[in-house]
């Protein structure tokens, strides 16, 4: 009989995908389990499989920033809306949010005793979550901060103080290069037609700052009082 049911723990575990799952699927199990050979099987064996579970999730993230982080091939597929750091920086928050759920779940082992690939599968959670802590504070926080010092205060309120809209014909703005080749943001020069007259640069910082100040109140980062403003004037 226990050869039977550790079996049928063993083919379990094995449609279990997400940490979450598996913690809850080992709980009922622990909670079934009576006879001292199955409950054995069940705190070494089965927790063995949920920590393995754990750690190939830490190891799948990993290797999802590092193949954008390290290896040289740019930031990661993001919507054309995203800037340029704000977005790295949300995007570095969802994997935080992904190992977090499974870290939490691993926390839920209160009826395992101490096992041998806890400590390193929490040890590779630490390392991980550090690494996704410094990029976005150290890497995407540091260089927007670095363009921002650059930028006078002064220069930016002139550019608020300027009129949003004006006439086609009297706009001398040029589009940015990497935009200037795109059909929707061709400009038109027909006479009486009203156009944006609103800073590109400012637009950006703007646009920043609106995701800066979602990552802000994670804990993470404390945005310079001279942008931080510029939302006060957005309307």
């Amino acid at each position: 009989l226990e050869i039977m049911y550790q079996n049928i723990i063993a083919l379990a575990f094995k449609n279990v995908s997400t940490v979450s799952d598996a913690v809850e699927m080992l709980e009922n199990f622990d909670s079934l389990a009576k006879r001292p050979l199955v409950k054995d099987f069940v705190h070494k064996r089965a927790a063995e499989m949920v920590y393995k579970l754990f750690k190939d999730e830490i190891k799948e993230v990993e290797e999802t920033f590092d193949g954008h982080d390290k290896a040289g091939k740019g930031p990661p597929p993001m919507p054309f809306s995203h800037p340029q750091y704000g977005g790295l920086a949300i995007w570095a928050r969802s994997l935080i949010v992904r190992i977090d759920k499974s870290k939490s779940a691993i926390e839920g082992l209160y009826f395992i005793p101490e096992h041998p690939h806890a400590k390193d599968a929490l040890d590779a959670y630490t390392k991980l979550r550090t690494a996704l802590d410094n990029f976005i504070v150290n890497t995407c926080f540091s260089h927007w901060k670095e363009e921002i010092d650059k930028m006078d205060s002064q220069n930016i309120d002139s550019k608020l103080e300027v009129p949003v809209l004006i006439r086609s014909e009297n706009n001398q703005q040029e589009l940015p290069p990497s935009i200037n080749g795109n059909p929707l943001f061709t400009r038109s020069k027909k006479n009486g037609l009203l156009e944006s007259n609103f800073d590109c640069d400012l637009h950006k910082v703007m646009i920043e700052v609106s995701y800066w100040t979602k990552i802000q109140t994670l804990g993470f980062v404390t945005i310079p009082h001279n942008v931080s403003r510029l939302l006060q004037r957005k309307e």
